[in-house]
Parts: C-alpha cells; structure tokens; sequence
C-alpha cells in the first residue's frame, strides 16, 4: 500500500509586539492598553542595579504635550521606562516633584530629580528646537556632564564595534616593568612591515630579526 503524505499544516505565528533596545536588551514598547507598569517597589530594588533591569516594564516612546495635565489622556504612563523623547519633555515640564520622578521613571531620574548619572540613550532622541540640529541637554549630579539626549546609539555603536575588531587583531606593545621583569600592556597597537623574501634570505632561521625589536618605552628610573 503506498505511503500517503498528510497534508501540512501552518500555523501562523503571533505578531510579536514591535521592540527596541532600552539600553542593554530588547523591550516591548509601550502601547495605550498597557496603562500603568507594575508598581512594586520591591521589585524595583531588587532589579534597578541588574543588567536585565526590570522584568516586565516597556518603553513609552510617544509624544508628551506641553503644558503636561496630570490625570488626563495624555498623561504619560508611570513605572515604565522613557526613551530620550519622551523622558526630556516629562524633566520640562516641571510637573512632577523630583520625588514623583524618581518613583515613577527610576531608570531615568535619580533622587535628585536630575537624570540618572548611568542612563543610557533609547529611542527617540529630543532636540533644542524645529531646526533638529542640536540635541537637548539635562543636568546630572556633579561632577557628571550634562546628560544628551541622543537617541539610540546605532551608529555610534556599529563604528564602534567595527573599531574594535579592527584593534584586535593587531599586537599591543608592552614596556618591561623595571624591578619585577612583568611587561606592562600599554594597549597600543603595533604596525610592523610585512616579511619580504628578501628579508628571509638575509635571515633563513626566521622573521624575527627582519622585523625588528620592539620598541620600548624611555624609562622613567635612573
């Protein structure tokens, strides 16, 4: 009896919702039925020092009208996180007390009400005006520089990343320590001339010599 083949069956997958990065993973964006994110402040505590961040949180990245109304539509949702946009347009608006900030966007401001000194850039970024040539800024606690509301560093970090793969595959000079013969890795990169063939006839026992030594740097001891 010959074999018969069952019929395939798809089965569609869910949209998943649209995500971005808050920084150091991906995370949901927010949207109008999620409302209010969970307010436990134990699970703040516990999370708020942590590379995974909150567990359930999502990111607001609409637009906050000014003047901002408290218990209106338009209201941003508390206990999420901000992206750059919408972050510096709530620090504005002068609306919340450094209090309310602190407990309602803790990955965004600190105790002070200022933004926080390790927040990282997400989303959207916030400019001085309609010309968008320059980004706005926000002070942090001294002696931090002014935070820059930037955005998402994509580009920032593909140059970044492309540097560091270039670097690595270079040797990095080192200098002898004097009293302890341990060699101190200065993290500069080495640019040596490739071995020739005739460099390898004035020295057939190898590339060593034709190369050169290393420099080392002058020692600052008599």
């Amino acid at each position: 009896m010959p074999h018969q083949k069952h019929p395939q069956i798809f089965v569609p997958l869910p949209d998943l919702p649209p995500m971005i990065s808050d920084g150091v993973r991906p995370r949901q964006i927010w949207v109008p039925a999620d409302g209010y994110g969970d307010p436990s402040s134990n699970t703040v505590a516990r999370s708020i020092n942590t590379l995974r961040g909150h567990p359930t949180w999502k990111i607001f990245c609409r637009d906050v009208p000014l003047p901002l109304i408290r218990d209106t539509p338009t209201e941003p949702p508390h206990y999420v996180y901000l992206d750059d946009a919408a972050c510096h347009a709530i620090y504005c608006s002068g609306v919340y007390n450094k209090i309310e900030l602190r407990k309602y966007w803790p990955w965004d401001f600190d105790h002070l009400g200022n933004i926080k000194q390790d927040r990282r850039n997400r989303g959207r970024p916030a400019f001085l005006d309609d010309s968008r040539k320059s980004y706005a800024t926000a002070p942090r606690r001294k002696p931090a520089a002014p935070y820059v509301f930037s955005g998402e560093p994509q580009e920032v970090a593909a140059v970044r990343e492309m540097e560091e793969k270039e670097m690595s595959g270079q040797p990095k000079e080192t200098v002898m320590l004097p009293g302890n013969g341990k060699r101190l890795n200065l993290g500069v990169s080495i640019l040596r001339r490739k071995t020739t063939n005739a460099d390898l006839k004035l020295n057939p026992k190898g590339n060593q010599h034709a190369e050169g030594k290393m420099r080392s740097a002058p020692s600052a001891y008599p």
